[in-house]
């Protein structure tokens, strides 16, 4: 099988010759070195400062050569692809308040994580910004991606897309830079309890745009989409198992058909300790259910509903930071022991692979994955 046939495989819940391997994500420190050269692909900091001083084109050939390479070199059955700021967009850097901290003309405030590595955005903006001169074109109320902006999906297309299975999100830009945010965080939850009704109808209306945008990105050659949305933190869902049916479960639903009747299958990426909430989220019609915590129980949810929904994960991500290659080899085994009969699993991280991930602990993860995820 081809990587992309044994994804398309394991997500009919159909077995595939071995359990397919992916990633959402994988940081910058780590790619450098696996592949032993400076990488911008997921370069957070790097990626950003690097747009402020105009090396915009220096970042996008590294994340074409990258994502292709780092695929190949780990054997990876997906690839994750996302758009690129235009060729043409401009990133004015702030001003410098001290070596970590930063802030732009309009009042907002970016600190460094050491912990993440990324620019954090800490302090929204007091004014508001100028509104982005948008070089695309609405085509049907969808924007269609500048064809600089597509630069590294082309790639990846080019030299992986008749072998791999190729995903993006839902989304067509424009593409910005990746400025991290927990402001959302409370008034999301608030609004839960203040206003529920547009919680629900916001949901269902963006099915719409998942549909239109599903319809692009089959069009480019895309194999599917990946959704996102944080529903809780280690605990629990920020939401109750009835609050989750009313007002999450019928937008989820639209949103998933939508994708489906353009052709693509929309997995679902989502932080947080969802045991509560798992039955709602096997009825939504994602096709996978990706960043499954090691607070979840593994076996329990593919006993539950390994037939309703794909389990994309297995592989405890402070595991990867902290245990060595060994104790990563057992652990994959033991995920593709439990969770590959009858199909409808991906092997990989609990959520992404983050720029503490020990090199050899990666390795050690996809190398287990091939050997024993065999059928």
């Amino acid at each position: 099988m081809t990587p992309k046939e044994r994804v398309l495989t394991t997500l009919r819940h159909e077995e595939p010759d071995r359990v397919p391997l992916g990633e959402f994500a994988i940081d910058y420190a780590v790619i450098e070195k696996i592949l032993g050269r400076k990488s911008y692909l997921r370069g957070k900091r790097e990626f950003i400062e690097a747009m402020w001083e105009g090396r915009r084109d220096e970042v996008v050939e590294s994340m074409k050569r990258d994502s292709v390479d780092l695929t190949l070199e780990l054997g990876l059955d997906m690839v994750r692809v996302d758009l690129v700021p235009d060729k043409d967009r401009e990133f004015p850097p702030p001003r410098r308040i001290d070596e970590n901290t930063w802030e732009d003309e309009w009042g907002a405030v970016y600190r460094f994580s050491d912990l993440t590595h990324d620019i954090m955005l800490l302090k929204a903006a007091e004014r508001p910004e100028p509104a982005y001169k948008d070089p695309a074109e609405v085509r049907d109320g969808l924007r269609i991606p500048t064809e600089s902006e597509l630069e590294v999906v082309d790639y990846v297309l080019e030299q992986l897309g008749d072998t791999h299975f190729i995903w993006t999100g839902p989304t067509t830009g424009p593409a910005g830079l990746p400025f991290p945010s927990a402001l959302w965080v409370e008034p999301w939850i608030m609004a839960i309890v203040e206003n529920p009704e547009g919680v629900r109808d916001g949901r269902l209306r963006a099915a719409e745009h998942v549909g239109r945008v599903a319809r692009f990105w089959k069009e480019k050659g895309l194999d599917g989409l990946c959704a996102g949305e944080d529903l809780g933190f280690n605990a629990a869902p920020f939401m109750s198992p009835k609050q989750f049916r009313e007002l999450f479960l019928p937008g989820y639903r639209a949103q998933a058909k939508a994708a489906h009747e353009a052709g693509l299958p929309l997995m679902f990426h989502s932080c947080g300790n969802l045991t509560q909430i798992w039955d709602g989220l096997a009825e939504t019609g994602f096709d996978a259910y990706q960043a499954i915590q090691p607070e979840e129980d593994l076996a329990e949810l593919k006993r539950r509903h390994g037939r309703q929904i794909a389990l994309w994960g297995g592989v405890s991500c402070h595991n990867l930071v902290v245990k060595g290659p060994e104790a990563i080899r057992e652990e994959t085994k033991w995920a593709c022991e439990t969770c590959k009969p009858g199909g409808g699993f991906i092997l990989g991280s609990s959520h992404s692979i983050g720029v503490g991930v020990r090199p050899e602990n990666l390795r050690a993860m996809c190398e287990t994955a091939h050997e024993e995820g065999q059928y």
